[in-house]
């Protein structure tokens, strides 16, 4: 499970509906938009927006062109983090082939995608067939749902107590 907040992104490892790992990247949503904020010289507000229109693809083409690379880059940190953790995680066997992301509305199924097309993804996953990735909200949905009404993460973390 990836929930990618603000600050942070938890990633927990759940394995036979038991929680046997969790981990934090100190990289969340407002890393990526005050990267997108300094290397465009722009407000955080300005990047957010441009961020939501750039995952929503409301840009024109060539303006989206042009933005590609500095979106890449402000993920490419994310990434290298994640990918850190996949495997620290594998050390303890392999890990399972689905992913299940949680982040803003606006975002999740950019992110969906980008994940998926990362060529080393299999590879630091260790899996043996093709990733699945799902998300726990419609994207087309504005209404972001936390934690408690999701209560996924409430239930995996009690039972481990």
């Amino acid at each position: 499970i990836i929930d990618m907040s603000a600050e942070v992104t938890d990633v927990l490892l759940v394995e036979n509906d038991m929680l046997e790992k969790i981990g934090s990247l100190p990289i969340g949503t407002h890393h990526v938009l005050r990267s997108l904020r300094d290397t465009l010289n722009i407000s955080l507000n300005k990047a957010e927006s441009l961020l939501r229109l750039y995952t929503e693809n409301h840009l024109d083409e060539a303006y989206e062109k042009s933005l590609h690379m500095t979106v890449d880059t402000a993920f490419m940190l994310w990434f290298k983090e994640f990918f850190n953790l996949l495997d620290q995680y594998a050390q303890f066997g392999i890990l399972p082939n689905t992913l299940v992301i949680k982040t803003n509305s606006f975002m999740i199924e950019w992110l969906r995608e980008q994940i998926l097309k990362q060529d080393s993804l299999m590879e630091h996953m260790h899996a043996n067939k093709r990733i699945e990735v799902i998300v726990l909200f419609d994207t087309q949905d504005q209404l972001a749902f936390h934690d408690a009404e999701l209560g996924i993460f409430d239930v995996l973390i009690s039972a481990q107590k």
